[in-house]
């Protein structure tokens, strides 16, 4: 046996003697908190599966993947902007396996959204919350198709709230969502999720060099913006029209404002 997978093997078997000394110091109050938080997760992980689906992007320079999910009962799907940007094809799969062609609606690089809609309506939905009450430390569930493994889920905590990233498009997202859920390539667009099965955000970034730092954009966000999205086709801004700069003055205007 390689002397490393043996170390490892050992470590193991002291790790697993530690945990039962402990288990048997466990009072049933803390027991029943262990098993309350794999029944949530296991629930929300089941009401999700019939409504994450695995998308496939058919583009120019090759293939691209993600994650989406169904936010409303007659067929639409959210997911990132970069996800499907540029596709000529878009297909979307469920956990089941069925899957079915899906047109998108419109997206906004500005908030790395887009809307989908599929062929055939499909009535699962997941709800969105509101983003507003969501606090720091609580649980957040990730479902999505990470590296094209169909339907992982990834559980951690809301690390931090209100922070701001630049989005696809080089504009600032403000109110973006901080977990230290596992995120890997293929989780994008895919749904970040509450204790009871609620959208919180949807998932954008990670930082690879780092260890438990993802990012979703805000559920409230992402409301506004499907709105948007469905209703035009893109996202209207308002904008003023001012713009402005740095121009040198007249050195006689600059003595006489003094």
């Amino acid at each position: 046996m390689d002397p490393r997978l043996q170390w490892l093997a050992d470590s193991e078997t002291a790790q697993s003697d530690a945990f039962s000394e402990q288990d048997e110091r466990l009072t049933p109050a803390d027991a029943n908190l262990l098993d309350e938080y794999s029944a949530r997760v296991a629930d929300v992980a089941r009401r999700a599966r019939a409504s994450v689906v695995h998308i496939r992007a058919a583009k120019r320079k090759g293939a691209g993947q993600g994650s989406g999910f169904v936010f409303a009962p007659d067929g639409f799907l959210l997911t990132n902007s970069h996800v499907v940007s540029g596709a000529s094809l878009l297909e979307a799969s469920f956990a089941d396996g069925d899957g079915q062609r899906a047109r998108l609606v419109g997206d906004d690089p500005g908030t790395d959204l887009a809307v989908l809609r599929l062929e055939n309506s499909i009535g699962a939905a997941l709800p969105l919350a509101d983003s507003r009450s969501v606090v720091t430390g609580q649980i957040a569930i990730a479902v999505g198709n990470p590296l094209g493994f169909d339907f992982t889920v990834t559980a951690g905590i809301v690390s931090a709230l209100a922070r701001t990233m630049l989005g696809f498009g080089g504009r600032p997202i403000d109110d973006v969502i901080q977990t230290d859920v596992a995120l890997n390539p293929g989780n994008s667009g895919g749904p970040l999720l509450d204790s009871r099965g609620r959208v919180i955000g949807v998932n954008t970034a990670m930082i690879p060099s780092a260890h438990g730092l993802a990012f979703a954009v805000a559920s409230n966000t992402a409301d506004w913006i499907t709105s948007q999205l469905m209703r035009y086709g893109e996202v209207r801004r308002a904008f003023i029209g001012v713009q402005g700069g740095t121009v040198p003055l007249p050195r006689r205007w600059v003595l006489r404002s003094d």
